[in-house]
């Protein structure tokens, strides 16, 4: 238990002393159709291929290697396309995911204000993850992840890197903690999530309180509802810290179906006024 308290000690100190989002935000959209349907309330949540993007501990509890596919028109004229892969090692799990962001056809003018063609502006985020158990129920997970974006004729990248923890702390609970997007330069968009999670023979339930370095803070309570075979039915709120609420903005909703090796996830979230985004995810367990 000390060790433990050590690690999460070490995960705040490392959120809390980097700098803040104003560069690469987008590396704080959502992935994923199930985790988008609880209100993105996953930090906790043990064993699933979406620890990839919200916690990298979580790949440990995995009990088979799974490709997973992902799909949104994030706002409009913009596609979200997300892929990722767990594969299980002897005492591990090696994970690798992609997010290639399509911003649309911009027009482009010169200095004069006159058109002069058009450029599709796109951010390509390559990540590597390795999670592992280091004490009994206790697991551990670093990412590293590589942005590219480019706009017209200007390119850049940077590195950035994820670690989290994922334990749990008796029958049916678990707990996570997670920094997000380190960075070495000044407006890195820095995260910390921190999660409870409770799995049931019914439903399953997760609470998540998310601080971002600069910008508001969240907290997001996901529901999992297990009543019927193959199907699952999904809720969440995300509440603003600090901010009005848009009541409406803050709902989530999805389901997911499970077949005998695939598993078919939509997700529903409202940007306020830019609408509503929905998200499709395909999983597929390889062994």
């Amino acid at each position: 238990m000390k060790k433990t308290g050590v690690i999460f000690l070490f995960l705040v100190w490392i959120a809390g002393n980097c700098p803040g989002a104003v560069s690469y935000s987008y590396l704080n959209n959502p992935a994923g159709a199930r985790p988008v349907g609880m209100a993105e309330a996953f930090a906790g949540m043990p064993g699933n291929i979406n620890g990839l993007y919200y916690n990298p501990a979580s790949l440990f509890g995995l009990k088979t290697s799974v490709l997973n596919f992902s799909h949104a028109e994030f706002l409009p004229g913009v596609r979200y396309e997300y892929a990722g892969a767990a594969f299980i090692l002897p005492g591990a799990v090696l994970g690798v995911s992609a997010a290639y962001i399509n911003n649309g056809t911009q027009e482009r003018r010169d200095l004069n204000g006159v058109p002069a063609g058009e450029f599709t502006p796109y951010q390509f985020i390559p990540q590597v993850t390795l999670a592992a158990e280091m004490l009994n129920g206790l697991s551990l997970g670093f990412s590293f992840k590589m942005p590219y974006e480019v706009i017209d004729d200007y390119s850049d990248y940077k590195p950035f890197f994820d670690i989290g923890v994922n334990a749990g702390l008796g029958p049916q609970f678990y707990a996570g903690l997670s920094a997000q997007n380190i960075g070495t330069f000044a407006d890195a968009p820095a995260n910390l999530k921190a999660g409870l999670t409770y799995l049931g023979k019914e439903l399953n339930l997760c609470l998540d309180l998310n601080i971002p370095y600069r910008g508001v803070s969240t907290i997001s309570l996901g529901l999992e509802i297990l009543t019927l075979e193959k199907i699952t039915f999904r809720t969440g709120y995300r509440y603003k810290i600090g901010e009005a609420n848009n009541t409406l903005e803050g709902l989530t909703a999805g389901f997911g179906v499970q077949f005998d090796i695939l598993s078919l996830d939509y997700g529903y979230k409202l940007y306020d006024e830019l609408g509503a985004t929905h998200f499709i995810s395909l999983a597929v367990r390889i062994n």
